[in-house]
């Protein structure tokens, strides 16, 4: 009852609850939701830019518009999101995933920070290790201990980069310096 619903400016700005749009499509109203619903199938929302730009979608207030942030980077197809305005992750075009750094040499590379991993029922959660789609072993945190598992009668080993080091045979057999223990303990 009285008042403006939808205002389209002359420069092609469409406004729903304001007379000034700001933008091409600005929505403003206590209580503002949108939605996009297909009844009978998939639905897409596209954001598109010029060749060497960026997308993003922005999540703020009134007085802040850019607190969060999802950004594509077309120029290096890219993705980082943002919170409380600073870097929170990266994603490079290699899928390299960066916490606290935007250049990961790995998968997933976490910087100045600590990875938690846990669980309330003594299951043991951890990291499970694979080897051409086969598990080899794990490390996890069953029994209250820290878990260092090989998987199908593998070892377990812990050396330098020139191969020296400490290995668990299956079995038990425990060699410091040789990887072929013939006792319990072969120094």
């Amino acid at each position: 009852s009285g008042g403006e619903a939808i205002t389209i400016l002359a420069a092609g700005n469409v406004g729903i609850g304001t007379t000034s749009p700001n933008y091409l499509l600005d929505v403003e109203k206590s209580g503002a939701n949108a939605r996009i619903f297909n009844t009978a199938a998939s639905t897409e929302l596209f954001l598109q830019c010029a060749s060497g730009y960026v997308s993003s979608i922005n999540f703020g207030d009134a007085s802040d518009n850019n607190a969060g942030r999802i950004i594509y980077r077309e120029y290096d197809h890219a993705m980082t999101f943002t919170t409380n305005t600073s870097e929170a992750m990266f994603i490079d075009s290699s899928q390299r995933v960066g916490i606290g750094t935007t250049s990961p040499d790995l998968k997933l590379e976490v910087f100045e920070g600590y990875i938690k991993i846990g669980d309330s029922s003594n299951t043991g959660y951890g990291i499970q290790l694979e080897r051409n789609s086969a598990t080899v072993g794990f490390i996890n945190t069953a029994n209250n201990r820290i878990n260092i598992q090989a998987q199908n009668s593998n070892d377990v080993e812990l050396r330098d980069t020139s191969g020296s080091g400490l290995i668990v045979k299956d079995g038990g057999n425990i060699g410091i310096g040789t990887t072929a223990p013939a006792e319990k303990l072969t120094v």
